[in-house]
């Protein structure tokens, strides 16, 4: 977050790295990754674990951090799929646990980071909620569009007693 430059580490590294201003990004973290990372943050490895419930949505607020459980909407129609995202982040810390890389969000959560000059945790946090939010409106219009495609066809080839039901 400092620097805006990024490299990967091992676990070796973790145990000697200062957190200042760092943003940990966890892909398909392990059992050892997740305590690993538990230990060095402070914040507690089932808050870090991704939610067995894929639509699971949650917010926790303690005096040293905050965890939020949000979702990222790959496919609303025909998959349905729905990837948990967990986002924690302190005043020095932003830990961020994926089940996959969801990196058309992360990029575009990049490319703001490096527009501005200090990036404070929270900040990017709501970079990458902003950037969720923001993906799911193209869902939402394919719902819209679906809807007003079943509502033209009832209306155009239902029988009465149909319509009555439906309205």
């Amino acid at each position: 977050l400092a620097d805006n430059s990024e490299r990967q580490i091992s676990l070796a590294e973790l145990k000697d790295l200062r957190f200042g201003k760092v943003w940990l990004e966890l892909i398909e973290p392990t059992a050892e990754e997740l305590a690993a990372v538990a230990e060095k943050s402070g914040i507690p490895a089932d808050f870090l674990e991704l939610p067995a419930a894929s639509n699971f949505i949650n917010l926790r607020l303690e005096p040293e951090y905050v965890v939020i459980n949000f979702v990222v909407v790959k496919e609303i129609l025909e998959d349905k799929k729905i990837d948990p995202l967990v986002v924690a982040f302190s005043k020095d810390l932003l830990i961020t646990v994926e089940g996959q890389v969801n990196e058309a969000i992360i990029s575009l959560v990049k490319a703001r980071m490096s527009k501005a000059k200090v990036d404070p945790p929270a900040l990017v946090a709501y970079y990458i909620l902003d950037e969720i939010v923001a993906a799911n409106f193209e869902h939402l219009e394919k719902i819209e569009e679906v809807t007003a495609e079943v509502e033209e066809h009832v209306l155009e080839k239902a029988d009465k007693e149909t319509l009555k039901g439906i309205f």
